[in-house]
């Protein structure tokens, strides 16, 4: 649970569905069906956390791949509202101390060149710029790569 609140993270249920379908069209601008969700986040080597308000609403997930030694997170948004609060941060650092309890050594991500806040968190976290994707999103902003050593 996140200090001062009544905020925690935990694994992801069915009913968190349409939640996180919704979350990743409005905050990541993620164009996919309810259908194409569900195979996304119920797939295998999936890693899903979920950050839920006091009423255990959905409010937030990190979503990733974890394969023996190697994990990736592939999305992560918070609900508008609950923006600013470091929720960002507590779902994050849950997500990687699940992949590393499961034998992550490294952990990968890509974020958008313009998304400074991300950038920031990131950064923060200890995750190092590796490479770019020039133009790789349809806006042609670059995808900057990074990647984390855990032990």
């Amino acid at each position: 649970m996140l200090p001062g609140s009544e905020t925690s993270v935990r694994g992801l249920l069915e009913k968190d569905l349409a939640a996180i379908h919704e979350l990743s069209l409005v905050e990541l601008s993620v164009r996919r069906t309810i259908d194409e969700t569900r195979s996304c986040i119920f797939g295998q080597n999936q890693v899903v956390r979920v950050l839920v308000d006091h009423g255990a609403h959905c409010i937030g997930y990190a979503l990733g791949w974890q394969v023996r030694d190697i994990a990736e997170l592939t999305e992560i948004a918070i609900a508008a509202p609950s923006k600013g609060r470091g929720f960002g941060r507590f779902l994050c650092t849950n997500f990687l101390s699940q992949v590393k309890q499961a034998g992550a050594k490294s952990i990968d991500l890509e974020v958008k060149d313009n998304n400074r806040i991300a950038i920031g968190l990131y950064e923060s976290m200890g995750f190092l710029k590796v490479g770019v994707r020039a133009k790789y999103y349809r806006d042609g902003c670059d995808a900057w790569l990074y990647s984390l050593e855990v032990s």
